[in-house]
């Protein structure tokens, strides 16, 4: 869980309620802690916060907030829930006690805990001293940090040994180690409320010593330090060049507040929890789950990065590996060898500009040299990964999304993966890390520089989506995480070529606070200076004393195992899987599970440029209820409606513009919201009513009430633009609008209508007529007909009375489909020129139409049909998309576009070949653990799908 600052300030540290006297003890004894200070938030304020991190609760201090229907601790799992979170209060209360960071596994911890209590059993021994919960709203302290490499780059060695902790019976630093983090501080504090007006000359006078830079076209500053933190961040040394201002500074803000915060935390034990002038996010400070919120914020500043924004920062955690060894060693060789060059020629030429470009390859360089002194980062990250997903695939209970796609990428079948080629002294590179590989300018380059096993056998391109799908995958991705967390907090002793001695090193968010750290410190602090002084003495001299392959002879390529032996770090690595197995992922398994169910996307988005059917962005709509959604495209700009809600979400990023309630829906009636717009208002259809908005700010223009007397009567509203013409078909009716007022220009009642209402009545049109299907029937009229000027009985020729029909315009023909019939009919005269028995068994669900040139694709209750327009005799091919024998058939929407055929269907996507219907790919699109109405509406845009499902939209990438 974690600690939620400015962007919720709603947080109320003086509301919420006690605990009941019998759970107060059942936990309080449970967890051997004095919980009478905590308080359980329900209302209103609550239930956004915790939809805004999309959990279902999280704590703050002695505050529990839940989300709407969250609380039910009269139920086994609502108990569970409480009791885990009362667990992260304890947690907490301790940390705040202490000053020390809960451990890595905490989430696991707490899940255990969580386990004991349901099981009715104490979660703390007796021996445990009791912790009293304090009243507050404080946090928990734990992240990947990038304040430590932003220190390695700008601190000496001697000073950074200063504020570690000493070892034992060493001589106490404590005055010269308080002077070194004070200066630290200030120096953190010069940008905290105005970045851009800090100047060198500032920097100089608080740290005489530090390299500054200035990055991008814009020139922005930053201290070498915080270009050695920028890789987490952005994708290669080139984009410290191109980014704008606008992407950088919030980076930048957000380490130099990360630094401010835990530095100062490091000097006095507490966290001043400070935010800093335009940060990317506020001080969150994380562990497992929370992270995930931070990614958010960081995700959302870079989603426009990348050729197909790839480059977001979600997209460069999934390809990371090239931040473990032993990819890392060549990440950072390259960028070297890089500044190397460019420092020869600054030398040669005098150019300062080619100077500063020598150090910002340099600084970027150093970040994979730090990475490789780090514990979490000496483990195998894609080999983990594979070993994850072979070990996922024998537990019941594991909610992997994609399993069945990503099997095949285990160690066995995929050797190559994991770069094991890498770990030879005598390999001089390039890396097959996933990060190096995508940086090549072809695809097939890309796909065959992964390092995949191509059998001839197979389709060579679908292995390599299932690589990059394998890539994306959140949980195979938070297997390694642990791993990762798990040495960082228990430390490894290493050894080099140059240091074959064996010496403790730790890592993120530990680096400076591991017990006995000072010779791992010292170990890498000496390497990044040594980098440093070399590039410095090409620039000032031409000549080089020491060469990339001295410095590599320091990187830890040794690790002391439990028997005490010295072995290789390939060696290390092959030897972890019982242990990963058993005490990493087996360990994992509860908060796994408690983890992906509350994720928003099991995947980290778009990976590649080459992915097929990759989420860029997915956006919950707020009050939208997990409702279906609406969505179209106009001009670039992107609306949707859900749950009597618009919206206007910017198409890049995912970010809602605007956000208006359009009509207050009742008991009864239909909530779906339907749109239209002709570029300067937004129609809205919904429960009897048509409303115009605005387009630029969504705000009414006007609206006008469609539906009669009867409370019942309140249906769904559907709208379309024909080119000049504003339509509404409701109820039997069919409706000409004003679109510039509530003007009703034409009315025409149809015949054939039965009951109180409501049933739908869909439109089509030419633009000179409109065609409209109401249950069982199709009508035609032009606006100066009174009434319709045809209409044709489907019930005669195969339709039934209750189902509803879907027509279509295209290309001078008129297209119905009704209760798994499709027909072709006379769009002058009414009469049914083709019929087609698609399926017997339809259930109540209207059919999808979408056509080509020579094809229409026919969509009912999960399959889909393909029809050729001059042969009725059958159906050319036909796919069951739902295969799910638990789940009823749902409806489903269908978009061809020349030679791409996507369905939605179930809250999944599918990409056909229109001439076979082969599936080249799916994804799902919602988790899998949830419930609810799915149903998935489609919307083709270029190189992009845009998706309503279940009070969400989302931007998928598409690819041939």
């Amino acid at each position: 869980m974690g600690r939620l600052t400015r962007p919720l300030p709603l947080l109320d540290q003086q509301g919420g309620r006690r605990l009941p006297a019998a759970l107060l003890e059942r936990l309080g004894q449970g967890l051997r802690a004095d919980l009478s200070a905590v308080r359980i938030h329900t209302d209103p304020a609550a239930d956004r916060c915790t939809r805004l991190l999309r959990a279902d609760a999280f704590t703050c201090g002695s505050h529990v907030f839940f989300r709407a229907g969250a609380y039910r601790p009269d139920t086994t799992a609502g108990f569970r829930l409480l009791a885990h979170e009362a667990a992260h209060v304890v947690q907490q209360a301790r940390a705040a006690q202490s000053g020390v960071a809960p451990a890595a596994t905490s989430e696991q911890d707490a899940d255990r805990c969580a386990d004991l209590l349901v099981a009715g059993r104490r979660a703390a021994g007796p021996s445990a001293d009791p912790t009293v919960v304090r009243p507050g709203l404080t946090g928990v302290v734990q992240r990947h940090v990038s304040y430590e490499h932003r220190v390695l780059g700008d601190l000496a060695t001697d000073d950074l040994v200063a504020i570690s902790p000493p070892r034992a019976g060493a001589a106490a630093t404590g005055g010269r180690r308080q002077e070194i983090l004070d200066r630290q501080i200030r120096l953190c504090e010069l940008w905290r409320n105005d970045p851009t007006v800090v100047t060198e000359e500032q920097i100089r006078r608080v740290c005489p010593w530090i390299r500054t830079l200035r990055l991008g076209p814009d020139q922005v500053l930053a201290t070498y330090g915080e270009v050695n933190a920028l890789p987490d961040y952005l994708a290669n040394a080139p984009a410290l060049e191109a980014l704008d201002e606008g992407h950088l500074l919030p980076i930048l803000q957000t380490i130099r507040q990360e630094g401010y915060n835990n530095l100062t935390r490091l000097r006095s034990g507490s966290d001043p929890q400070a935010f800093f002038a335009r940060s990317a996010s506020p001080p969150y400070d994380f562990e497992m789950v929370t992270r995930l919120v931070k990614w958010d914020e960081l995700d959302e500043l870079t989603r426009d990065l990348g050729v197909l924004r790839e480059d977001h920062f979600r997209g460069l955690l999934a390809r990371n590996a090239c931040h473990f060894a032993p990819a890392s060693w060549y990440r950072w060789e390259t960028s070297h060898l890089i500044a190397r060059d460019l420092a020869r020629q600054a030398h040669a030429t005098g150019d300062a500009a080619l100077a500063r470009r020598a150090w910002t390859f340099a600084g970027y360089a150093d970040h994979f040299l730090q990475d490789s002194f780090a514990a979490g980062h000496l483990v195998n990250k894609t080999l983990i990964m594979q070993w994850f997903v072979e070990w996922a695939a024998g537990q019941d209970l594991v909610p992997v999304a994609d399993l069945d796609v990503i099997s095949t990428m285990t160690a066995d079948r995929q050797p190559g993966l994991a770069g094991f080629h890498l770990y030879d002294d005598s390999y001089t590179g390039p890396s097959n890390d996933p990060q190096t590989a995508q940086e090549l300018p072809t695809p097939e380059e890309r796909m065959r520089a992964s390092g995949l096993v191509l059998d001839q056998s197979d389709n060579r391109h679908a292995v390599y989506q299932k690589y990059l799908r394998f890539l994306a995958n959140d949980a195979a991705q938070l297997s390694c995480a642990m791993a990762h967390d798990y040495y960082n907090s228990h430390s490894l002793w290493v050894a080099s070529s140059a240091h074959p001695e064996p010496y403790e090193v730790w890592g993120d968010a530990t680096l400076l606070t591991g017990p006995d750290g000072a010779e791992g410190i010292r170990q890498t602090s000496g390497a990044a200076q040594l980098a440093q002084a070399s590039v410095e003495e090409i620039i000032r001299t031409g000549e080089m004393s020491v060469g990339a392959k001295d410095i590599r002879r320091h990187f830890p390529t040794m690790v002391r195992t439990e028997a005490g032996d010295l072995e290789p770090v390939a060696a290390w690595n092959t030897g972890r899987r019982e242990f990963f197995e058993e005490n990493i992922f087996s360990a994992f398994l509860p908060a796994l599970q408690n983890i992906l169910v509350r994720l928003f996307s099991p995947r980290l988005g778009v990976v590649s440029q080459d992915q097929d059917l990759a989420e860029v962005w997915g956006q919950e709509l707020h009050r939208a209820d997990d409702r279906p959604v609406d969505v179209v495209e106009s001009a670039g700009r992107l609306f949707a409606g859900a749950n009597g809600h618009a919206y206007e979400i910017e198409p890049t990023k995912g970010s809602v513009q605007a956000g208006r309630r359009v009509a207050d829906l009742g008991l009864f009636g239909s909530h779906a919201t339907r749109l239209a717009t002709d570029g300067s208002t937004l129609f809205v259809g919904v429960h009897g009513r048509l409303h115009g908005l605005t387009l630029s700010d969504l705000t009414p223009r006007w609206e006008l009430s469609l539906h009669g007397p009867n409370p019942v009567d309140r249906g769904p509203v559907n709208v379309l633009w024909d080119g000049h013409r504003l339509l509404a078909g409701y109820s039997g009716r069919v409706y000409e609008i004003d679109p510039t007022s509530p003007t009703l220009l034409h009315r025409h009642r149809l015949e054939h209508t039965l009951g109180f209402g409501g049933h739908e009545t869909t439109l089509a049109g030419d633009g000179e007529m409109v065609f409209a299907g109401t249950p069982g029937h199709v009508y035609g009229m032009t606006s100066a007909d009174r009434k319709a000027r045809w209409g044709v009985d489907l019930t005669k020729v195969g339709g039934r009375p209750s189902r509803p029909v879907s027509v279509l315009w295209h290309d001078g023909r008129l297209l119905a489909g009704s209760a798994g019939h499709l027909y072709d009919i006379d769009p002058t005269t009414g009469a049914v020129l083709h019929l087609l028995a698609l399926t017997d068994n339809a259930g109540d669900h209207p059919m999808s139409l979408s056509s080509g040139a020579s094809t229409v694709i026919a969509a009912v209750d999960g399959r889909v049909y393909a029809v050729d327009l001059d042969d009725w005799s059958g159906a050319r091919w036909w796919v069951d998309l739902d295969h799910d024998e638990d789940e009823e058939p749902g409806p489903v929407s269908v978009s061809l576009r020349g030679q791409r055929l996507f369905v939605g269907s179930h809250g999944h996507l599918h990409h056909l070949d229109p001439a076979t219907g082969r599936v080249r790919n799916s994804l799902p699109l919602r988790h899998p653990v949830s419930f609810g109405d799915f149903a998935t509406t489609i919307t083709a845009s270029g190189r992009f799908l845009y998706v309503g499902m279940h009070g969400h939209a989302y931007q998928v990438l598409v690819n041939n």
